[in-house]
């Protein structure tokens, strides 16, 4: 199958079963509501009403957590059960929401650790990157000088030369970040596949996910743009029709925002690892033969 087809494919998927995607939608909900709440709502009262108790913030920090873990442990599941549902779909076995559940449990501990080398190699790009941006902000003074300034409100003209030197230096240290994180995702593409249909272990999912994207480069990066352009899109369209209600309400357009974004979620994600799956089936392995 061309890229093209794995997208229709895996779309056709979730349009054919819709069902799917309602246990996703109910994390998507839980966690989007709790992040909500903690910061838009507690945060928000927080610095209206001038409290800074440490109760207080504990709770917002809790509830953040617990939102955090919530996708932790549950995350890998659904990962897993729309792996397994897309070969079913490529297999053209009859549709089973329980047999993809129970093919995933067996795999549930792979899958948990192998996510959390997949969000370990993600935090190392993004500590690496902020490091680089405070050593520059911290070693360059004219720079920090102007930021000062900036705060104090005492900025002038003489500040503009630094302040274009850190525009441009921002410019190239995101256009990096993204690179880096973008060459990542392609080496990490495949690892859920792996672990499931392979059996292998949670890093030597990890590994095989390195070859297979060494190998696949650039048709996984094609991939990976289309994916990101049609998720983008789609979220603009969120932002536009959410927007009136939040104008109207902060309160209702947090429950609008909250809504649709856990729709769009509950689609989005899975749709991914469906892609991932049908990559695979294309590219790594016939698995439907």
């Amino acid at each position: 199958m061309s890229i093209t087809d794995i997208f229709g494919e895996s779309f056709d998927t979730i349009w054919k079963y819709p069902k799917a995607i309602l246990p996703y939608l109910v994390m998507e909900l839980v966690i989007s509501l709790l992040v909500i709440i903690a910061v838009f709502e507690l945060a928000g009262m927080a610095v209206a009403t001038g409290i800074i108790s440490a109760s207080f913030w504990a709770l917002i920090i809790g509830i953040i957590a617990m939102s955090f873990v919530i996708g932790m442990f549950i995350t890998p599941l659904f990962y897993g059960v729309y792996t397994n549902i897309e070969v079913q779909k490529l297999k053209k076995k009859r549709f089973s929401l329980r047999a993809a559940y129970n093919s995933t449990k067996a795999r549930y501990g792979t899958l948990f650790w192998a996510g959390l080398a997949n969000l370990a190699i993600y935090l190392v790009i993004v500590i690496v990157f902020a490091g680089l941006l405070l050593g520059y902000i911290g070693a360059n003074g004219p720079v920090l000088a102007a930021l000062g300034a900036v705060h104090a409100g005492t900025a002038h003209t003489s500040a503009l030369r630094p302040l274009a030197t850190l525009a441009g230096f921002l410019l190239l240290w995101a256009m990096l970040l993204i690179l880096c994180t973008g060459i990542a995702a392609v080496f990490l593409f495949q690892y859920v596949p792996i672990a499931i249909l392979e059996g292998r272990g949670a890093l030597d999912s990890i590994k095989r996910s390195f070859e297979v994207g060494r190998k696949n480069f650039w048709s996984i990066l094609g991939a990976l743009v289309i994916y990101m352009i049609i998720v983008l899109l789609v979220y603009f369209v969120v932002g536009i029709i959410s927007t009136p209600f939040d104008l109207a309400s902060r309160t209702v357009g947090s429950l609008v925002q909250i809504l649709i974004s856990s729709v769009v979620g509950s689609f989005v994600y899975p749709w991914y690892i469906m892609i991932m799956t049908s990559f695979y089936n294309s590219y790594v392995r016939k698995i439907a033969q």
